[in-house]
């Protein structure tokens, strides 16, 4: 497996091992005290750090985000919008509305000042004077802005001298067409030739309702239709020259709205990425303004600035009354600690107990501290910069093989209905192993008996007799029987495949022998057939063989029988 590959994997776990410990819930927290959105995209996807300087400069910024509230309490970019997309456009030459320029310019005056209230703070906070210095200061670009631009979006009437005079032209032309409309309108009032006296525009002319029925009674250009095609929109012959003369003024309106825009467009582009970099460092020193607030909201403890100070101590965990972060206020405070000495707690008690709250706070502090927050604990914990967190709480099922000599265990497995036992065992005669895995029951250990066997003297197995516990003794002495049994079951099982394997041979060569006949059913019906005609001919051939043979014998006796005196003649 590349390295690639293995990061990925440890990434996914030390990700299900924060999901474990409820680390989404800060994350959520700490963006609800963002300002803006690119730091609300950091805090939603905030990790902790597993390096030693990493996690102390993240203490450290969180540290100088909280002394800067101190003095300025409301600090941040509230409603600053997402320009990048703006910015991205004015790099390639495009033309920004004046809406999106009143965005740009609120931005650039929120980056001077959050820029302005860190500088303000003096060397107090040296790493976020560093990433502050990031921010450009464009006032000049939001000013030429403001100066030009209303806050609806709109070009001002005195944007530019030209600007001006052209929107006085245009709404002076503007009025003359419509006063010539009117006349138009007024001059045929009693002939019930227009639907009303409105004033409309079509296709960017002026233009006044008639009757579709009146078509001819106006002479004019018609410029659209209602639905109903009752109502035609016309533009008399009259009004034409001054409505042409509207149109040019709003054109040459429009030309210089535009110059205007892309002038102010260019500024933009030529500082777009200054800007770029500039909110990027406005949205890093939010995040961790954002952290800040939530370390006050806790009345946090910064964990960098106790670092004990004596050799070979650093992996020492002191929690004092840790109170776990997303509980009530009612938690009731934890207090541990471990060291390299007793680097391993085994926490027992009953259900519900605080035993998974426990296990909990102390891994959520840790992520909360190598993520640059302050942990809610009194003054005094401290907690050692762990290169990697892995938590497994809970029953999660997953497929599991694992060994044990801790009979417990097995008892568990025996009592649980996801669970099962499977053991390994000595021979019961020879106690040699026999290394068959059985399901369904758990292993003896046969430390006693081994014992025995190697010669330990009689009176220490007899002690230790003593010191097992009735059940356990009962419990060996089961499966003693078991084993027994276990054995004369295996040799049955032996003597029972032998017997299979024997009828299977059989039934084999049955089965062969009787797909030959099936096969060979024709042909040894043929030689049987013929066999047959061959015997019977061969038997009449006997008969007329025997028949002859008798009639010889009647003939030769009649002839013996003729030669013979009669006795009374004698």
């Amino acid at each position: 497996m590349d390295r690639k590959s293995v990061n990925d994997r440890a990434a996914v776990v030390r990700e299900k091992s924060l999901q474990l410990l409820d680390y989404e819930e800060i994350r959520r927290t700490v963006s609800k005290h963002t300002t803006y959105f690119i730091s609300q995209e950091m805090a939603v996807s905030m990790l902790p750090s597993y390096d030693c300087a990493q996690v102390e400069r993240l203490q450290q910024e969180t540290a100088e985000g909280r002394s800067l509230l101190k003095t300025s309490p409301n600090v941040g970019l509230e409603n600053a919008a997402d320009i990048r997309q703006q910015l991205n456009h004015t790099r390639l030459g495009g033309m920004l509305t004046g809406t999106d320029l009143v965005k740009v310019a609120h931005v650039i005056e929120s980056l001077i000042n959050l820029r302005r209230s860190i500088l303000d703070c003096g060397d107090s906070i040296p790493i976020m004077i560093q990433i502050a210095n990031k921010m450009p200061c464009l006032n000049h670009i939001s000013h030429s802005v403001k100066s030009k631009i209303e806050p609806s979006g709109n070009v001002k009437d005195d944007a530019t001298p030209a600007l001006a005079n052209l929107r006085l032209q245009v709404r002076e032309s503007y009025e003359r067409t419509k006063e010539a409309l009117i006349e138009v309108v007024e001059s045929h009032d009693q002939e019930d030739i227009f639907q009303d006296t409105v004033i409309n525009i079509r296709n960017n002319r002026l233009v006044i309702p008639v009757k579709s029925n009146m078509r001819n009674r106006i002479s004019g250009v018609v410029h659209d239709a209602s639905n109903s095609g009752e109502t035609l929109y016309m533009e008399p012959v009259s009004t034409i020259d001054l409505c042409n003369t509207w149109r040019e003024f709003a054109l040459e309106e429009e030309r210089e709205t535009t110059r205007i825009l892309l002038n102010l467009s260019e500024k933009v582009g030529y500082e777009a990425e200054s800007l770029l970099s500039g909110t990027l460092a406005a949205g890093e020193v939010d995040f961790i303004i954002a952290k800040a607030r939530y370390s006050n909201s806790m009345s946090g403890l910064n964990l960098i600035k106790n670092k004990p100070g004596k050799k070979g101590v650093n992996d020492t965990l002191h929690l004092l009354r840790a109170r776990h972060p997303l509980l009530s206020e009612k938690v009731v405070p934890l207090s541990l600690s471990l060291d390299s000495n007793q680097h391993v707690l085994v926490i027992t008690g009953p259900n519900t107990g605080g035993k998974t709250v426990a296990l909990k706070t102390v891994g959520l502090m840790a992520a909360m501290n190598q993520s640059g927050i302050h942990i809610p604990a009194e003054e005094g914990s401290y907690l050692p910069i762990f290169d990697g967190l892995f938590t497994d709480i809970g029953d999660h099922k997953t497929l599991t093989l694992a060994t044990t000599h801790f009979h417990s265990l097995s008892d568990l497995a025996e009592s649980h209905p996801n669970m099962k036992n499977a053991s390994f065992h000595l021979d019961p005669e020879t106690f040699q192993p026999t290394y068959q895995l059985s399901l369904g029951t758990p292993g003896r250990s046969y430390a006693i008996t081994t014992a025995s066997r190697i010669g330990l003297p009689e009176k220490i197995i007899n002690k230790a007799q003593k010191y097992l516990d009735p059940t356990y003794k009962k419990l060996s002495d089961q499966l003693r029987h078991i084993d027994i049994d276990r054995k004369k079951l295996h040799e049955s099982l032996a003597n029972a495949r032998e017997i299979q394997t024997e009828v299977q041979e059989i039934r084999k060569n049955l089965e062969e022998q009787l797909e030959y006949l099936i096969y060979h059913r024709e042909s040894i019906l043929d030689s049987i057939h013929s066999n047959s005609l061959e015997q019977q001919k061969e038997i009449k051939r006997l008969l007329i063989k025997a028949k002859s043979l008798i009639h010889l014998v009647n003939t030769t006796n009649a002839q013996e029988q003729a030669l013979i005196p009669n006795s009374a003649t004698v």
